[in-house]
C-alpha cells in the first residue's frame, strides 16, 4: 500500500494594516477688521512657538498638526494680539481666520532717554539726548509735546526747550556744556504727564 503524498495548503498574502492617521492642518486667513485688507508677516503661535507667517494675501497654512484642541494666537506689531481655540481633527483640514484690530497709540505710559540716566560731555560741547514717549505695549506716540527742563542752569544749557515727538515717538534734544559740575535736566510730556530725569555732568576740556 503506498503512503499518500501530503499536500502543501497554500499560504495567502498578508494584508498590511493600514497606519492610522493622527494629524491634521489649520489654515486660514488674518485681516485688519476694519477694511478687510490682508496683513501680511503676522505671526501664528500656540505655546510660545511660532508657526506660520502670512504671506502677501494675509494666508497661512499649519501642517501635521496632532488632533486636539489649541490656542492659536495672531500677532503684528502693528495690532493687538488675537487668540481663539482652534479643534484639529485627523485626517482634516481646520479653517481659522482673525480679524485684527489696529493698535491706537496715543496715551503716554512711559517716557525714556538715550543715553539713560547719566550723560558726560565737556565744557562748550554739545551732545543729543533723544527722548522716547510710549504707550501701552510699548507702541510709538508721536504728536506730543516735551519739555527740558534744568536744576542748574549756569552748568548745562539745552538749545531747544521743548519738541514734538515724530511718528516713531521719538524727540531729540540739544545739550551744551557750560560749566564743570553737573545738573539734573527733567524731561516731561505734557499731555498726560509723564516725566523722567537724565543726570549731566560737564567736565573740563
Amino acid at each position: 500500500t503506498e503512503t499518500p503524498t501530503a499536500t502543501a495548503t497554500p499560504t495567502g498574502t498578508p494584508t498590511p494594516t493600514p497606519t492610522p492617521v493622527t494629524a491634521g492642518g489649520i489654515d486660514g486667513q488674518v485681516t485688519y477688521a476694519d477694511t478687510g485688507e490682508a496683513i501680511e508677516g503676522a505671526e501664528l503661535s500656540s505655546a510660545g512657538q511660532i508657526l506660520a507667517t502670512t504671506n502677501s494675501q494675509g494666508a497661512y497654512a499649519i501642517q501635521d498638526v496632532p488632533a486636539g484642541t489649541y490656542p492659536l494666537t495672531a500677532t503684528n506689531d502693528d495690532f493687538i494680539p488675537l487668540t481663539q481655540n482652534v479643534t484639529v481633527t485627523a485626517g482634516e483640514t481646520t479653517m481659522a481666520n482673525f480679524e485684527m484690530e489696529e493698535i491706537v497709540c496715543d496715551v503716554a505710559v512711559s517716557i525714556q532717554t538715550s543715553p539713560s540716566d547719566e550723560m558726560t560731555i565737556a565744557r562748550d560741547e554739545k551732545g543729543t539726548v533723544t527722548v522716547a514717549v510710549l504707550g501701552e505695549n510699548e507702541c510709538p506716540v508721536g504728536g506730543v509735546r516735551v519739555k527740558a527742563s534744568i536744576s542748574d542752569t549756569d552748568v548745562v544749557k539745552i538749545e531747544n526747550r521743548s519738541a514734538t515727538t515724530d511718528a516713531n515717538g521719538l524727540a531729540a534734544f540739544v545739550v551744551k556744556g557750560k560749566a564743570k559740575g553737573s545738573a539734573k535736566v527733567t524731561f516731561k510730556e505734557k499731555t498726560d504727564n509723564q516725566k523722567t530725569k537724565l543726570d549731566v555732568t560737564v567736565t573740563k576740556k
